[in-house]
């Protein structure tokens, strides 16, 4: 159980989420862990579900990149690491769910292979904490705020926070100018 909070301005993305590893549903939590992950490929991602299928999901992204930056291509690319998954461990349901950026565009995945962009100006939010974190950024609260208040109004989000921030490259057309 966690939360994941994020938000695709004009000239970034920002990502917060809490640190907690909930075990079941008994309460006993661990701390220290990295649900923010590094780029590999141009590829960023967080997640939240089981830490085995996230971990599973980096080292696929190790090694692979999707081929075209659309839903399309990230839903093909998402699919090909849940047959890759199922030759390890032989079950192919997805458990997680993530927020996956390739090439600076930013997509959320949920259970079932629901893959959507998310545009500029929007926020999501993922996890246990979910609510409480869409109605703060709803509220005009930033992704770090959000998971803040999560700390504060969830028993499954734990701190400390953890926040990163994509800058995002510009691309200029010279031919336009």
């Amino acid at each position: 159980m966690t939360v994941l909070a994020l938000k695709h301005y004009e000239d970034r993305i920002e990502i917060a989420t809490d640190s907690g590893i909930f075990y079941g549903n008994f309460g006993e939590k661990e701390n220290n862990c990295i649900k923010i992950l590094h780029p590999q490929h141009d590829i960023h991602f967080a997640s939240c579900g089981p830490a085995s299928e996230g971990n599973l999901f980096e080292l696929y992204s190790m090694t692979r990149k999707p081929e075209i930056n659309t839903r399309h291509g990230i839903l093909k690319y998402f699919g090909d690491f849940l047959k890759w998954k199922k030759k390890l461990t032989d079950d192919f349901k997805q458990e997680g769910d993530y927020f996956f950026i390739f090439e600076q565009k930013p997509y959320q995945i949920w259970r079932a292979l629901n893959i959507e962009d998310i545009k500029e100006g929007e926020f999501r939010t993922l996890g246990a904490g979910l609510q409480e974190a869409k109605c703060a950024m709803y509220l005009g609260k930033s992704p770090k705020e959000a998971v803040e208040l999560c700390l504060e109004l969830n028993c499954y989000v734990s701190g400390p926070v953890q926040c990163w921030t994509l800058i995002l490259r510009k691309i200029i057309n010279y031919d336009n100018l």
